[in-house]
């Protein structure tokens, strides 16, 4: 039987010393009656038995590190637990301490379900069978921004200059990368990179006035600017293409990827949480297809 750690506690009375006036047998018996009754008002799921759920083998549900790995796990702990509900059976989570051992893992097809970037999906999920089942409402487009008061007011001026980009395999800094050169400037020849494990990071060393400016995506750099009460001044944004995506492999059967795509569709925003607030859609996912990434392919093509 599962014992979740929140009432393991309950467990370790000791029933061989008498409790008041009780014996210890009778201490026995009510620890258990309440273990049950605990056990009974915390299933995991409305309709699927516990121990359903304890005997099926746990889905790998794993979120590539876009942002700190804790708070990865807040924002997605709503998403695991609809996933429990409608699956009946644990819900893994993983990420990674790094973009390119998130990329690792997904070659490997490591995961059962995974929240990939778009990039990843074309040149990765694609080759292990993964198949799309839902994406990020929001189209994804990358911000290069500077600090509010800096004297740089132009992409241009950003020559000779250092500017900080989330992991270079990232969807963001390959977008970034796009608006430099669309603006005559060649990042291997007039900037300086800097690469950092998060959008937090960048942004943090702009503020410190260690680089000049940061390539992240709005939704990072909303929350960043709410949480540190600051505001940085936009110099350019990219063209947009399909957002973050959700990946079944083939190993899940039809039946429950569908289940998998019906659930995420229907998340409200609201019930997803405050990180998905700023996109103002009523349902952060919507359904998602092989197609939809036409575009991206074509960029990698060079076009």
């Amino acid at each position: 039987m599962f014992i979740s750690k929140k009432w393991r506690f309950v467990l370790a009375l000791d029933s061989r010393k008498p409790f008041g006036h009780l014996t210890g047998s009778l201490v026995m018996i009510c620890v258990l009656m309440t273990v049950f009754v605990l056990l009974s008002s915390s299933v995991a799921s409305p309709g699927i038995s516990q121990k359903i759920i304890s005997e099926k083998n746990p889905y790998v549900f794993g979120v590539f590190p876009f942002i700190s790995i804790q708070r990865v796990e807040a924002v997605f702990l709503p998403v695991v637990l609809d996933l429990e509900r409608v699956l009946g059976r644990r819900i893994q989570f993983q990420s990674a301490s790094s973009f390119e051992r998130f990329q690792d893992r997904l070659s490997h097809a490591a995961y059962d379900i995974a929240f990939i970037q778009p990039f990843d999906y074309v040149e990765v999920a694609v080759l292990q069978g993964y198949e799309p089942v839902a994406k990020v409402s929001q189209a994804l487009s990358a911000v290069l921004v500077t600090a509010n008061r800096s004297e740089i007011k132009t992409v241009q001026d950003l020559k000779h200059h250092a500017i900080g980009l989330p992991p270079q395999s990232a969807a963001v800094s390959r977008l970034v990368l796009r608006i430099l050169k669309q603006n005559g400037i060649d990042p291997e020849r007039d900037l300086t990179l800097r690469y950092f494990k998060t959008h937090d990071s960048c942004l943090q060393q702009v503020l410190i006035h260690a680089i000049s400016a940061c390539g992240t995506a709005p939704n990072p750099l909303a929350l960043f600017e709410k949480k540190m009460n600051v505001v940085f001044r936009p110099l350019g944004r990219s063209e947009a293409i399909p957002g973050a995506l959700f990946v079944v492999h083939p190993r899940v059967p039809e039946v429950e990827r569908k289940r998998i795509q019906k659930m995420l569709i229907a998340l409200s925003t609201e019930r997803a949480g405050s990180f998905w607030a700023e996109m103002r859609t009523e349902s952060p996912f919507v359904s998602a297809h092989d197609a939809d990434f036409d575009i991206v392919r074509k960029m990698l093509l060079g076009e």
